[in-house]
């Protein structure tokens, strides 16, 4: 039974039980809200999520100010009517609303609503907009203005404002009737620019090019010792032995073989001094390093197994590289040469596959022409030949509530780069996602910690 306020002039529209979104395509399951629901309407689950954008962000809460009947009611009205545009409902009554549907669309909207009525709680105007006049809703925006709040934000809430004046007819509750602004538009309204300026100002080239270098170097030059050093630990790990049977017999062995050199931290580790890394030895001799201890105690037999590898250390059978073997050499600033670096473990090992796929980003980014929602809508296996060209298959998100598919011509660094980002991706299905095991990922990608990650990676590594 729908709630029926003192205010309202006509029954709502929609019916408690009437789901939110209708004539659209759902994920299979789908859990549709319904027009009742007062608290929150989720929408993941429902409507298929950009792969940039958190489950937080896929949710609209009507909260705080919005908790009040009049202004929720009113706000659940306006997002169904902009949600259904083409609604039975709508349609008869013969208004035509121009208006995103999109769910993060629908936060900012019930953001406007939510400090609108903030607004006129502080400047002591009556709490329900059926006492409000258009000079109110104008009055609001000049006081934004004033509050220095930016143009692109005047212009956003202008033109929440100006849809509800066009779905003020179909509203039961009553909203102050006529746009505010007639004959401007919300960009003259908020007098936004009219230059063409980017939004995102442009990296300098000073900071741009050497960030491509880098992006580079690590795809190309370092990416097969990482990849080659990922592939062995996961061969250790399946091979390894979750009993310590035999481990004393297998030690001699191994020492007894002078091509064997015991593995140590390297100096980028957390250790700092080269110590051995007993744990990488214990799956080089074959066990679960996580099971099996056989050199952790300072006493006893434990103590007998760390003298004889110390002997062998200290007869220089040792190496930080002992996961991947020589690494590729590069020339310093200094002019030496030397391995890129210092020693790959397992430890390090998350680092630099969050590194390659980092790095693999910078350059989709720069050469592609994606927007950042289209990237990490890149799915395993997009990579695919365009009228006789590569090209990349994805997303389109921005402007488009139907996600159609697109293609965007690449060169052959980036068809390289997507292969790393997919090699070290552990998604089932997208590229840019989570290559840490131990967490779980939803897929979602954040653009602007994957650039400063790698950043901090680079910049690490010429100390």
């Amino acid at each position: 039974m729908s709630l029926v306020l003192p205010q309202q002039r006509r029954p709502s529209l929609f019916r408690d039980d009437e789901p939110v979104i209708q004539g659209r395509a759902l994920l299979p399951g789908a859990n549709v809200p319904r027009f009742g629901d007062t608290g929150t309407w989720d929408f993941n689950g429902v409507l298929k999520r950009p792969a940039n954008v958190t489950p937080g962000n896929w949710k609209v809460h009507f909260s705080q100010e919005l908790q009040h009947p009049y202004w929720n009611l009113l706000a659940r009205e306006f997002l169904m009517l902009l949600a259904n545009q083409r609604h039975l409902a709508v349609l008869s009554v013969g208004v035509a609303l121009d208006g995103p549907s999109d769910p993060r669309s629908m936060i900012h909207i019930t953001s406007h609503l939510r400090t609108t009525a903030r607004w006129a709680r502080e400047t002591g105007l009556s709490p329900h907009p059926d006492a409000w006049t258009v000079e109110d809703l104008q009055q609001r925006v000049k006081d934004m203005a004033l509050g220095e709040s930016s143009a692109h934000t005047i212009r956003s809430h202008v033109v929440t404002l100006k849809s509800l004046a066009g779905a003020e007819p179909l509203l039961s509750l009553s909203w102050p009737h006529g746009d505010p602004w007639p004959g401007q538009s919300a960009r003259q309204v908020a007098q936004v620019s009219t230059e063409q300026k980017l939004s995102t100002p442009a990296v300098p080239p000073e900071t741009w090019f050497p960030l491509v270098r880098a992006s580079w170097a690590y795809i190309h030059q370092f990416a097969p010792d990482v990849l080659r050093a990922d592939r062995r630990l996961r061969e250790l790990r399946a091979a390894a032995r979750r009993s310590a049977h035999g481990l004393d017999a297998r030690l001699e062995r191994w020492l007894a073989d002078g091509r064997n050199q015991a593995p140590l931290h390297s100096p980028a580790s957390h250790y700092g001094d080269l110590k051995v890394n007993w744990r990488m030895l214990t799956l080089l001799l074959g066990y679960d390093d996580t099971k099996v201890k056989p050199f952790g105690k300072p006493a006893g037999l434990c103590r007998k197994r760390r003298d004889l590898v110390l002997e062998a250390v200290a007869a220089g059978r040792a190496t930080t590289h002992g996961l991947t073997g020589e690494l590729v050499q590069v020339t310093r600033e200094d002019g030496s040469t030397g391995p890129w670096h210092p020693g790959i473990d397992p430890r390090s090992l998350v680092t630099l596959k969050t590194a390659l796929r980092d790095a693999a980003f910078v350059l989709v980014v720069g050469f592609s022409m994606m927007r950042d929602s289209e990237i990490h809508e890149i799915l395993r296996g997009s990579v695919v030949e365009h009228y006789n060209a590569p090209a990349v298959a994805s997303t389109k998100i921005k402007g488009t509530s139907s996600r159609p598919g697109k293609h965007w011509w690449i060169a052959d660094p980036i068809v390289e780069a997507l292969a790393v980002a997919e090699e070290v991706s552990l998604h089932p299905e997208r590229v840019f996602a989570s290559v840490h095991s131990t967490r779980q990922d939803d897929g979602t990608g954040n653009s602007v910690d994957m650039l400063a990650s790698f950043v901090r990676v680079v910049n690490a590594g010429r100390s």
